[in-house]
């Protein structure tokens, strides 16, 4: 939930407890509850501010999408994000537990890591930039060229259409085969009374949790949790081509994504996991560049809510102007605005290319 306060847009963030977070509580979104939770199903309290959001309680809809979560972890799970801006006049009661912060202010707790939780990331990744680069005013260079390159007048509908036929021509010339089968049939996992694990203890495994909580609609439940085994690390390579700051996306094809591929981040993996460098992925050698090529290095946790003590590093890496780059076919240079206009057609930037958006707005 949005709204002005003396001319500048706050947002409504709810203190909340998640029984995965090694921080325990964490700001999310106004809203975040799946449909058995805000429809009672369980017998749990109201979803509190629910009908901003639905219905015809609405105010004006800024964000309206449809996006996609981890698809290496849920089979074909989505959410809808939304931010919806009430007038300045109207009176929100602010419940325990609720605070109104400045854009500025969530800026600065992602730079910190560890305070925006996953929900509230992939939301603020949604909003839209308006204006010219003769409107900015921060005197950060970095800083500048990021909010350049959310304006870039470079990034329209002959842009999109090209990035459109790209990622197309990635989902093409992919045939992927996911199908359910039964536990007892996965090879190489074990499946016991304490968890479900590789054999091999890379990974993640699967383990029980009973939580007791005052501060949510249901008080007391018992459920399955993904633990990971190994810590994962996410970055953009970012660059500044023809004066414009870009970053390096790439096609990731996964098993659990609707339409088979999405743009994720350059770098996306648990380094834990390679018994071999050689056998990393693309671009992971940038992950020891020099310190003053770092623009953010902070710990984000993952989804508090089925994820258990689930962090993944977040870096953003900006190259000299100079650095020659080998992109391979799947990889492509994107400016902020043209991602941006991508994601705004749900099911095309994945969840962790997003949340580090969210780090570079």
């Amino acid at each position: 939930l949005a709204q002005e306060h003396g001319g500048e847009l706050h947002v409504l963030a709810q203190a909340k407890m998640e029984p995965g977070n090694r921080t325990m509580v964490q700001f999310s979104p106004t809203v975040q509850a799946t449909p058995s939770n805000y429809r009672q199903v369980h017998g749990g309290r109201p979803t509190l501010y629910l009908d901003y959001f639905t219905g015809d309680g609405r105010g004006t809809v800024l964000v309206d999408q449809l996006q996609s979560e981890q698809g290496s972890r849920y089979y074909r799970k989505r959410n809808r994000n939304m931010v919806v801006q009430v007038p300045a006049d109207h009176r929100v009661e602010v419940a325990d537990d609720f605070a109104w912060l400045t854009l500025a202010q969530l800026h600065d707790l992602l730079a910190t890591g560890d305070r925006i939780n996953m929900n509230g990331r992939t939301v603020l990744s949604c909003l839209q930039y308006e204006g010219s680069a003769a409107d900015i005013t921060t005197t950060d260079p970095f800083r500048r060229a990021v909010l350049e390159s959310h304006l870039d007048p470079r990034a329209d509908d002959d842009a999109l259409q090209g990035a459109l036929t790209w990622l197309t021509d990635r989902r093409a010339e992919l045939d992927l085969d996911t199908r359910r089968i039964r536990i007892a049939d996965l090879e190489h996992w074990i499946c016991d009374e304490q968890s479900i694990r590789h054999v091999t203890g890379k990974f993640f495994q699967i383990i029980g949790v009973e939580v007791a909580a005052d501060s949510r609609e249901v008080g007391a439940w018992m459920q399955p949790m993904m633990e990971p085994t190994r810590e994962g690390v996410i970055a953009f390579l970012c660059q500044r081509r023809a004066g414009v700051l870009e970053v390096l996306v790439q096609a990731r094809a996964e098993p659990g994504f609707i339409d088979r591929v999405e743009l994720g981040p350059t770098i996306l993996f648990s380094p834990g996991n390679y018994d071999r460098r050689e056998d990393m992925p693309p671009f992971a050698d940038y992950l020891t560049v020099p310190t003053s090529w770092v623009r953010l290095r902070a710990r984000q946790s993952e989804d508090g809510g089925r994820f258990y003590h689930d962090e993944t590093e977040h870096r953003l890496i900006e190259l000299p102007e100079d650095e020659a780059v080998t992109v391979p076919p799947n990889y492509r240079w994107m400016s902020l605005r043209l991602l941006g206009r991508l994601m705004r057609r749900g099911y095309h930037v994945a969840i962790e290319a997003r949340s580090l958006l969210a780090c570079l707005a």
